[in-house]
């Protein structure tokens, strides 16, 4: 049997559709686990909703605690030999789960990927595309690998199937943004093989965030690599370097993003110190591209000021013409 957990919190906007692609699943041996993590909107009801509707749903509440908390509370409650774990504002194809249960089995792997669609703003994409569709089985580093890479696949859980003694062995912790950076390279260290499923089985919605929430994104993806790395670093040191490159593209590579919006430069330059302790802690040598990009970043309130006052002095121009 599968246990499907999946955690909701205020999503009575997606919550329907992600429950009926569970509830049309071609495999059977299901048991959905629905977690409330404290939601204020009827999230909570329609969860009880579907529990007294079908025989293999169950309905938990709890005050909240964030996301891993309540992967742990389910992964805790649940009886299946499988693990999943399912966004409450995503949804599966209808053969998502016989066909990772199946490519296990028939692989023995212990764990199965698989690839996914992207919605983001009303258009539908693949998240990777491959010519071959046969599955193709990993080693524990390879997969590490290919995370790290982002060749195959990705930290997201989501579109992935565990054998249930892995996901024990590694809970969530408590507390953070992007647990799954932390949480899936722990099981890919715990796995014998891994087997990835070149189709796209899994429907990962991408809704907009606020300027805050993006800001908290970027300190909490800084925080959470420092925790993978410390772990990859005491289990795998030779893929060492590849995470630590990683961590410096998505390091950069975030605060570029943020950097555009002039409401968030004292932020951002907080964050510069944190970043250049690291470097040094690790030996970690930066480009001189890298350099300049921190020392931009350290002085991103001056250029904020001066942009600031080319962009009053433009509206006032465009005030006198008119």
């Amino acid at each position: 049997m599968i246990s499907v957990i999946i955690p909701v919190y205020n999503v009575e906007k997606y919550l329907r559709h992600c429950l009926e692609s569970m509830v049309a699943q071609t495999y059977r041996e299901l048991e959905i686990i629905l977690v409330d993590d404290g939601s204020t909107d009827s999230s909570g009801l329609i969860c009880d909703e579907y529990a007294r509707q079908y025989d293999n749903i169950t309905a938990c509440h709890k005050d909240n605690g964030g996301l891993s908390d309540a992967r742990n509370y389910g992964l805790a409650r649940s009886s299946g030999e499988y693990v999943a774990f399912l966004d409450s504002d995503d949804w599966a194809e209808p053969e998502m789960y016989e066909r990772l249960h199946g490519a296990m089995v028939t692989h023995d792997a212990d764990i199965a990927v698989c690839n996914h669609y992207v919605h983001q703003d009303g258009k539908k994409s693949v998240n990777k595309h491959f010519d071959k569709r046969e599955p193709l089985v990993l080693s524990s580093d390879e997969a590490l690998e290919s995370v790290l890479s982002n060749v195959y696949f990705s930290y997201m859980v989501n579109t992935k199937l565990y054998k249930r003694r892995i996901a024990l062995e590694t809970p969530f912790v408590k507390g953070l943004l992007f647990e799954d950076i932390v949480f899936t390279p722990s099981t890919l260290l715990k796995a014998k093989s891994v087997v990835y499923l070149p189709e796209p089985l899994f429907n990962y919605r991408i809704r907009k965030n606020s300027i805050s929430h993006t800001l908290k994104q970027l300190y909490e993806a800084t925080r959470v690599r420092e925790i993978r790395n410390s772990i990859i670093i005491k289990e795998r040191p030779e893929l060492a370097p590849l995470a630590i490159q990683e961590y410096k593209s998505a390091f950069f590579g975030q605060t570029h993003a943020v950097s555009k919006d002039i409401r968030l430069f004292a932020q951002i330059r907080r964050m510069v110190p944190t970043f250049q302790v690291w470097c040094t802690v690790n030996d970690v040598i930066l480009s001189a591209w890298e350099k300049r990009q921190l020392w931009r970043y350290s002085h991103i309130p001056l250029f904020g000021y001066v942009l600031g006052i080319k962009r009053r002095i433009k509206m006032l121009f465009s005030c006198l013409v008119v």
